[in-house]
């Protein structure tokens, strides 16, 4: 679900072999029949919310139901993708409703790595509490001998749970 940008809401799946290693991606009412990648509203009339809502549930079902017989017969011996040990220095530019706070990243060279994209976006939760204003800066460190222990679903994903945030002064 996608709830920001120029959409009141747009709504996708993806099929996953593992973490960063889609078999298919975008996969959508829209895409299913060849117009686009993602399904989105664009205006709700008032009142409307609460069909929509069912709307998409019924969506999700449907593609749900036919996960496995769309897998049937699949299997990968993929694996898991080596963590590289780095540091970097970031800065807070915001944060968003939907758990993740934007970062600017400050390396260039970790911005070549990022396909030069100047941000990043990390879940909130990973960030000391003392640290999460706006503007502040510190380090993240991607340590592959660090596991991060949390509750929070969005902290645990592949992408994350290595890092360690660690104030700069």
């Amino acid at each position: 679900m996608d709830m920001g940008g120029r959409r009141i809401f747009g709504y996708r799946h993806a099929i996953v072999a593992r973490d960063q290693v889609f078999l298919h991606e975008g996969i959508s009412p829209l895409s299913w029949i060849g117009i686009a990648s993602q399904t989105g509203w664009v205006s709700l009339s008032q009142g409307k919310s609460e069909s929509a809502a069912d709307c998409i549930q019924r969506l999700c079902e449907v593609f749900v139901g036919a996960v496995p017989t769309l897998l049937e017969g699949l299997s990968h011996d993929l694996p898991e993708p080596e963590v590289r040990a780095w540091r970097s220095t970031f800065t807070i530019k915001h944060h968003r409703k939907n758990g993740f706070t934007v970062l600017l990243i400050e390396s260039a060279e970790l911005r070549d790595a990022f396909r030069n994209k100047a941000s990043w976006e990390v879940p909130t939760s990973i960030i000391p509490e003392g640290l999460r204003q706006v503007d502040s800066r510190f380090a993240i460190v991607q340590d592959p001998s660090y596991t991060r222990e949390s509750s929070d679903a969005l902290a645990m994903r592949p992408a994350y749970r290595h890092l360690r945030i660690e104030s700069t002064g």
